[in-house]
């Protein structure tokens, strides 16, 4: 509880101190949920309950047309109670290069990673929790440098070269490299074409990993906006003793919806899947392909300008016993419950 207060004392500092900086602006949001997993079981130190989890503050100092600099800086629940309030999302300077009528920006230092369907933050999500692609398929922060171009509107690139997977410090002296092309076909459906590349692991044992993610969004109606991702990825020299394959991979996809009764109530609904050979990118080794899958539903309720609630029931699966129960038996499920409510300033 000390370390929840000392942070938000130093989020809400930092909001005061930037509202009173002239170009400096203050936005963010707080999140906070009662959790409950059917699975939990008391004896082994797992509990259903209340929490804080998220309070952010981000902190923009603007340099007119030419750019800006930007801080995200967060309390995050289950991030190192120690140090909880050094937590930095993002943290970037970002400098705007006139091109005749067009303007590519180029951002230099950790930045959300520009691929998949999914963002990162609750207040960006229609759920409380995230799919099966963004939890194993793919980067959630990356640092280095970026640029970005929108050519028309219908076409814009995101290209960048990193450290790797959410790394702040480089950590096998090689580099990652990406991109993501998006396109508007019509005006309704937009498309992202993403890769990344590179070696990804510790010295000399690095591994390269390749990656493609194709994800689409439509907005079918005012009302129904549809969604949906397809994640195939690689690892070269997965296998070190034999029972993995030189080479491994996986494959995951998810499909959403989400429709609006009015406004004041929706509900939106997710299938999530993900193949992984061996359980090299879920962790559970197997002699044989780890599957996962969820289903999702999620009423929201809005309760007025930036603020809203959730009621989360999510139905994971795998084709291996890989939880335990309420009684300390494995399982192949398990059953999950969230009610959250967010608000963004």
């Amino acid at each position: 509880m000390r370390n929840i207060l000392i942070a938000l004392t130093f989020l809400c500092a930092a909001s005061a101190w930037a509202l009173e900086l002239p170009g400096v602006s203050a936005s963010g949001f707080v999140d906070a949920a009662y959790f409950n997993d059917a699975n939990a079981n008391p004896d082994s130190g797992e509990f259903n309950g209340f929490s804080l989890d998220q309070v952010e503050v981000d902190l923009q100092r603007s340099l007119g047309e030419k750019g800006f600099v930007r801080a995200d800086i967060e309390y995050v629940n289950g991030a190192d109670p120690m140090n909880a309030i050094d937590y930095l999302e993002q943290g970037y300077m970002q400098y705007n290069f006139p091109i005749n009528d067009k303007s590519l920006e180029v951002m230099f230092g950790k930045f959300n990673a520009p691929i998949g369907y999914e963002l990162l933050d609750p207040v960006d999500m229609f759920q409380y929790s995230h799919s099966e692609v963004f939890t194993y398929g793919l980067p959630t922060n990356l640092t280095g440098i970026k640029g970005y171009m929108s050519f028309s509107d219908q076409v814009d690139l995101h290209a960048y070269i990193v450290n790797g997977w959410d790394n702040n410090a480089e950590n096998n002296d090689a580099i990652t490299f990406g991109g993501r092309l998006g396109i508007k076909p019509v005006e309704k459906i937009g498309l992202g074409l993403s890769a990344i590349l590179g070696p990804e692991a510790g010295g000399k044992d690095a591994k390269d990993r390749t990656v493609i993610d194709v994800d689409v969004t439509a907005n079918v109606t005012e009302q129904l906006l549809l969604g949906g991702e397809l994640n195939i990825g690689s690892e070269s020299e997965a296998g070190t003793d034999g029972e993995v394959p030189a080479d491994a991979g996986w494959i995951g996809f998810l499909v959403m919806g989400h429709y609006d009764f009015n406004g004041t109530f929706g509900l939106t609904g997710r299938y999530g899947s993900f193949t992984d050979d061996f359980g090299i990118r879920t962790g559970v080794p197997s002699g044989k392909d780890m599957i996962y899958s969820s289903i999702t539903i999620a009423p929201t309720v809005k309760l007025g300008k930036n603020m809203g609630c959730l009621l989360e029931i999510r139905m994971d699966s795998a084709n291996k016993e890989v939880w335990l129960d309420s009684d300390g038996k494995a399982t192949d499920a398990r059953t999950t419950a969230a009610f959250e409510v967010t608000y963004s300033f």
